[in-house]
């Protein structure tokens, strides 16, 4: 049976430790405790024994510019004993219920399994981009301005803050971090963090970064602007003399490479975080549509074999100012077939319409799917973040 619990419970992180294999030292658990005492964590009792349990993440993150509500799930585990008894599945159906009722329309989870998730409504929206540069290759003429790169203290944390905060309006679907956040997942690394400020002296950009046995890993780079990029990728190169090779993990679209003289270095990009649409109703109510030049009206029938209250026909309407959405309950006359995970998809900028009919994975009249494509914002997704 299903049993809210305390964040604060012993026992949930001792799961934990067992299903991802790392020592449960007491400094380990009140340091867990401290991170995750805002997350809800579920649990299924079986004989008043914690049999296995899933966290759900209280968070924002930002679409298309917008804060949206969004549920992180977050450390599912199992006991092994009580494994292949579709314990996760309830657990997962019953977050969501959670999530609905919270008004998180949105859900992320790292997956252990992607085809395992994806049975649930979840789907690969971001990859990221892993890199292993030469420092020889930052050693170029960075046309820099008047600008400059300073180092700062953790105390000055709050223009860190403020650069991250703009830098989520360039990217689909970022975390908007709180101050528990920043505490707990970013500045707990003790990391380096040099800030760009441009010939203002406003700051546009930040690294935050760490050099050791001859490597330079950088745990973060963002820059609002171009010449904030360049002022910080020359920084990079001026550590030349302490490390020999540059470490860092951007999003899957980031084009350093055609910065840089020589593009020939190790590149590996892996899908990293899935998305899901938890209430496709309120969530196309609240999604920013690029509002049309003509009129239009695009009937959808989307489908959610986990939910199936997300399941139904939509229409998108426009005025040329606005796009309505409405729930229809008569028959779509032509609809743009589509499931909830490929929706997640669109909707968050990791593939466009026309690209998925391409590859048969939506169906409908091309027109109609070609002006689903023209209301979708082109921005890129990006989650640099992790839970």
């Amino acid at each position: 049976m299903l049993k809210k619990l305390s964040s604060q419970n012993d026992e949930i992180y001792q799961l934990s430790a067992f299903a991802f294999q790392y020592e449960l030292t007491p400094e380990r658990l009140e340091e867990s405790k401290n991170k995750k005492r805002k997350e809800t964590v579920w649990g299924w009792m079986e004989d008043d024994r914690l049999a296995a349990k899933l966290h759900i993440v209280p968070l924002e993150v930002s679409v298309q510019g917008k804060p949206i509500k969004m549920g992180g799930i977050s450390a599912v585990a199992t006991w092994p004993e009580f494994r292949r008894k579709g314990i996760v599945r309830n657990l997962l159906q019953h977050a969501l219920q959670e999530m609905k009722k919270e008004g998180q329309v949105l859900s992320y989870l790292h997956p252990f399994s992607i085809p395992f998730y994806r049975r649930f409504g979840w789907e690969i929206t971001f990859d990221e981009k892993e890199y292993n540069i030469p420092m020889h290759h930052f050693k170029r003429d960075w046309q820099l301005d008047s600008g400059r790169v300073q180092r700062v203290h953790k105390d000055d944390v709050s223009i860190v803050e403020t650069i991250y905060e703009k830098y989520t309006n360039q990217l689909n679907g970022m975390l908007l971090r709180d101050s528990h956040w920043w505490e707990h997942k970013i500045l707990s690394k003790k990391k380096l963090i040099a800030v760009s400020y441009d010939p203002q002296g406003e700051p546009d950009g930040y690294i935050q970064y760490e050099v050791k046995k001859n490597i330079l890993e950088v745990e973060e780079l963002v820059h609002l602007t171009l010449a904030s990029r360049r002022r910080l990728l020359h920084f990079i190169s001026n550590h030349d003399s302490m490390a020999k090779e540059v470490k860092m993990v951007v999003s899957g679209s980031d084009a350093l490479p055609l910065l840089l003289d020589d593009p020939r270095f190790e590149q590996k990009v892996s899908p990293y975080f899935m998305a899901r649409i938890v209430d496709v109703s309120a969530f196309l109510q609240q999604y920013p549509f690029l509002a049309p030049m003509e009129n239009l009206s695009i009937e959808l029938e989307i489908t959610d074999e986990f939910v199936e209250a997300n399941s139904g026909k939509y229409r998108l309407k426009s005025n040329k100012k606005q796009i309505y959405v409405e729930k229809e309950s008569e028959e779509a006359v032509s609809p743009v077939s589509i499931t909830v995970q490929q929706l997640a998809s669109i909707v968050l900028g990791y593939k466009r319409p026309v690209e998925l009919m391409e590859l048969g994975l939506i169906k409908g009249e091309k027109h109609q799917i070609e002006s689903l494509d023209r209301i979708i914002p082109q921005t890129k997704p990006y989650f640099a973040d992790f839970f």
